[in-house]
């Protein structure tokens, strides 16, 4: 494992990438400038951005450290482009699309100084309304894929302000920089997901813990909306949650595949009951794109290219 000696620069290393349009990430760093008060960097990798936008960036905040990213990429590696430069003792994976309305780095530095035994915090994310997005999952099952909507993994809201959890959403978590440097940061098997419980298992695996602390809240607004991009970001999805599950047994993989191909197969059929075409047409392709995924050999990454060829997009 490496001493960490490197990364005693600052505090904490900020990471976000930042898609196409820095509407989000302008208020998020705004946030973050406002609340924070430890010593920070901040790295933006710049994901298929113009050169106005970037030089808007540089203008606007001349301290963040910014890594241009033109092609293709997903999650996994646009992280990890900013990830090679981190100098903190502590590196926070942060979305674009979060808001911070009280000291949270502060904070979650705070509770891995105060407890060792942890390796990564996280806070309570809550979504735009205030009602909870994510308070982590204590007890994580590989049957969380097949059945998403299971609450009975939640943390207890009620519970002790910091407690264990095995499982973070990936918009907002800190790390310890050394051991998320020899986990190899993220893998980039995955391309938009489930990078982040891909991390934690991993983490785990090798005796490191996960914490929430309750007292901590961000807010992630999550712009997500049913347009025909995900007909190619889903099946990407799908096809990392298959390398994800094929790591851990190979049989439950093969009956996730299955039971998706006829989820998805049912799922085109009750589109000739929509009323709406253009959302017909999108669950259409989506449902089409998840039956070609279960039965191709492409990385997700492959996958997303081809079916964003395909659409245009």
């Amino acid at each position: 494992m490496d001493d960490g000696s490197q990364y005693s620069v600052f505090d904490v290393s900020i990471v976000i990438v930042c898609m196409k349009d820095i509407k989000n990430i302008v208020v998020c760093i705004d946030s973050i400038v406002k609340c924070t008060s430890c010593k920070y960097e901040i790295l933006v990798t710049a994901y298929l951005l113009g050169e106005l936008q970037i030089e808007e960036l540089k203008i606007k905040y001349p301290h963040i450290v910014i890594i241009r990213s033109e092609n293709t990429r997903g999650f996994s590696e646009n992280n990890n482009l900013a990830l090679k430069h981190v100098r903190g003792k502590y590196t926070l994976i942060l979305n674009d699309d979060t808001i911070m309305e009280m000291a949270a780095i502060d904070e979650l530095i705070r509770t891995l100084d105060a407890n060792s035994e942890y390796a990564v915090a996280t806070p309570i994310i809550l979504n735009g309304d205030g009602t909870i997005q994510s308070i982590g999952h204590r007890s994580f099952s590989m049957l969380k894929f097949f059945f998403p909507r299971i609450r009975n993994y939640s943390v207890n809201i009620n519970d002790k302000s910091i407690d264990n959890v095995e499982v973070v959403y990936g918009c907002c978590f800190l790390i310890r920089t050394a051991i998320f440097s020899d986990m190899g940061f993220f893998d980039e098997r995955f391309f938009f997901g489930p990078e982040d419980v891909a991390l934690c298992m991993k983490m785990r695996d090798h005796g490191h813990k996960i914490c929430v602390n309750k007292n901590i809240k961000i807010t992630h607004y999550h712009y997500s909306r049913t347009t025909i991009v995900r007909s190619a970001v889903t099946p990407a999805t799908y096809k990392g949650t298959v390398i994800l599950i094929s790591d851990r047994s190979r049989l439950l993989a093969i009956i996730y595949v299955v039971a998706m191909f006829f989820k998805s197969f049912l799922r085109f059929f009750t589109t000739f009951l929509m009323k709406n075409a253009m959302h017909r047409r999108i669950i259409r392709t989506q449902s089409i794109n998840m039956m070609r995924a279960s039965i191709s050999c492409d990385t997700p990454k492959d996958i997303f290219i081809r079916f964003s060829r395909e659409l245009g997009i």
